[in-house]
């Protein structure tokens, strides 16, 4: 999945500057049921990650299929396009690929930064749900019920923090430095999820976790803000290729440093080390974020003039 998605992301971008917003996200939702109706029926391994791969590629089980099949009928007749006919551009292979992604951010003045800072907290945020069902068990002894209960209340603390807190936050401090509060947010709860040995412990934790809210769309804006309105669906492509990145590189970094510290031949029993190294790549992306210059959005010349020929041709 993360791998389809690596690959699929600059053609989806491209794409989408080249005919619209619209008819691509229309495309995408119909992936995306056909692979959740997929995954209702799959009973073999090989068709297992052929349902994965779409939904890497269209996204980037049961009920998500009639949920997806109903916004790609919302999108056909109710949503609008959002990409004027003069603002698009033609299609163009060399760009439509990771390397044609990775000349396209070198040519734009703190895209690659911007780039490096999302993959880094991609692979942090990853933590959760990569290890928590393994963590709760080996670090707190939870049943079942119990990791149910606290992935509900972490949906009750991402929904307000998407509701009361990514507004009033970037409004207040900026895209950059609300970014640099959630993540500085993340570290910390990180760094207490490492230690955390008791129950009301732990759901305390849960409670900051809404203030990580603004990360992920401020840096997704940061991005936008670097490329002219012409290009922004290659601005989405090169996100998700970097999200991808992160979520090929996480399994290896978090699960398997959280295999190793709970093995049999672990050094010490320390089931909240993954915990750690998400704080450790946290601590890189805010070092990186405050690296990066304020930019505004780049006017469509000046983006066609700072293109290198093998991208613009």
């Amino acid at each position: 999945m993360a791998m389809a998605t690596f690959l699929a992301s600059p053609v989806l971008g491209n794409l989408s500057d080249r005919f619209g917003r619209r008819r691509v996200l229309l495309l995408s939702l119909a992936g995306l049921a056909a692979d959740y109706a997929l995954l209702t029926i799959v009973d073999t391994l090989p068709w297992l990650f052929l349902a994965r791969a779409l939904s890497g590629i269209f996204g980037g089980s049961y009920a998500a299929a009639l949920l997806a099949a109903a916004n790609m009928i919302y999108g056909a007749f109710i949503f609008p396009e959002t990409l004027a006919p003069d603002k698009r551009r033609g299609f163009d292979w060399r760009r439509a690929n990771p390397l044609g992604a990775v000349r396209t951010m070198r040519a734009l003045p703190g895209m690659s930064g911007a780039a490096a800072v999302l993959l880094l907290w991609q692979i942090a945020s990853l933590v959760y749900p990569m290890t928590w069902s393994f963590y709760c068990i080996a670090q707190l002894g939870w049943t079942p019920g119990m990791i149910g209960a606290s992935l509900a209340a972490v949906g009750v603390a991402i929904a307000l923090g998407q509701s009361f807190v990514v507004g009033p936050m970037v409004a207040r401090f900026g895209e950059r430095d609300a970014a640099t509060i959630g993540i500085a947010v993340a570290v910390a709860v990180f760094v207490g999820y490492a230690f955390v040995t008791t129950t009301w412990g732990a759901f305390l934790l849960i409670v900051p976790i809404m203030f990580q809210a603004p990360v992920q769309p401020s840096l997704s804006a940061i991005l936008s803000r670097r490329a002219d309105a012409g290009a922004q669906g290659e601005v989405q492509g090169i996100s998700a290729m970097a999200m991808g990145l992160g979520q090929i590189v996480a399994p290896l970094l978090l699960t398997g440093t959280m295999a190793w510290f709970t093995g049999a031949n672990a050094p010490v029993h320390f089931p909240g080390a993954a915990f750690l190294v998400a704080a450790l790549f946290g601590l890189f992306a805010i070092a990186m974020l405050r690296r990066l210059p304020r930019a505004t959005r780049t006017s469509d010349a000046d983006a066609a003039d700072q293109m290198p020929p093998s991208v613009t041709a």
